[in-house]
């Protein structure tokens, strides 16, 4: 089990309403900082007992605004979010994938997906590991970060493919480089 769960706003919802939400929840603003591991911006708030951290992200990488919550309390911060802002499911996540038309509106949506990948889900695994093998070395890219997201060893097969066998160098090299990563992380995590 992960250490947070990453929900994902409707497009109309703002930093401001997530904010007057932490208000309203009596929770401490901690700051603001440049995004400490991806490029863009990133807004920590903590509960009152400061226990549970919220983080409103602004992942400039892949382009998506997401809620990252870690600590004692994320299952039912995630929910109380969920009840009063609108909030993107899964369902709709693999729904726009599905119908995407075009390499990059794939790519965009498979980020999206990405962001499901709190605890390992079959339908989740089933869409990168599909677009790990997609026609379009924009997606195949897309998908590797997404499987970064993921943290799953259940993917390392279909990265490992990618590192050995993928006709695009760069897209070859994020392989290698993903896997070098996440294999990092899997060490330190059995």
């Amino acid at each position: 089990m992960k250490a947070f769960e990453r929900l994902i706003p409707a497009g109309d919802v703002t930093l401001d309403d997530v904010a007057a939400f932490a208000a309203r929840n009596e929770w401490q603003y901690l700051g603001d900082r440049p995004g400490s591991m991806v490029p863009g911006h990133e807004w920590v708030w903590a509960t009152a007992d400061r226990q549970t951290a919220i983080s409103y992200v602004d992942d400039q990488a892949i382009d998506l605004r997401y809620l990252a919550i870690q600590g004692r309390d994320r299952t039912r911060l995630a929910d109380a979010l969920r009840a009063e802002l609108p909030i993107v499911d899964k369902s709709t996540a693999l729904g726009i994938l599905s119908t995407a038309p075009t390499p990059d509106d794939i790519a965009g949506s498979l980020y999206l997906v990405g962001a499901f990948a709190n605890d390992y889900d079959a339908d989740v695994f089933a869409a990168i590991e599909q677009a790990l093998s997609h026609e379009s070395p924009r997606v195949r890219q897309a998908a590797i970060f997404a499987a970064l997201m993921a943290e799953w060893s259940e993917l390392e097969p279909a990265l490992a493919r990618l590192e050995t066998s993928e006709p695009e160098a760069d897209v070859r090299e994020t392989a290698r480089t993903a896997l070098e990563h996440l294999r990092r992380y899997w060490k330190e995590n059995a």
